[in-house]
């Protein structure tokens, strides 16, 4: 992936967490080409629906001009009795 659009993908990451990082925490793992491994985290608001939240994150990045997908998503025990999500998401400038 250029450096240009990891910077807007790390950038996206801190943008959700300024917005949503009351209820969800959004963390970049891993970026390979135009893939991302983003961890979240936190207590949500379920009636909102849980893919909601990591959905979330492809509307900011089009706020920064960026598309996004999810891909897919692994549903974990946060070990505190509340979730976390490991997604990926495909980015294109």
């Amino acid at each position: 992936m250029l450096p240009m659009v990891y910077k807007l993908v790390k950038r996206t990451v801190n943008e959700y967490n300024r917005f949503r990082g009351a209820e969800a925490r959004a963390r970049l793992l891993r970026v390979l080409g135009n893939t991302a491994l983003v961890e979240f985290s936190g207590s949500f608001c379920y009636t909102c629906g849980f893919r909601d939240w990591l959905e979330d994150l492809t509307y900011t990045a089009m706020l920064l001009g960026l598309r996004a997908r999810l891909i897919d998503y692994i549903e974990l025990d946060d070990g505190l009795g509340g979730l976390k999500a490991i997604s990926l998401f495909v980015f294109e400038k």
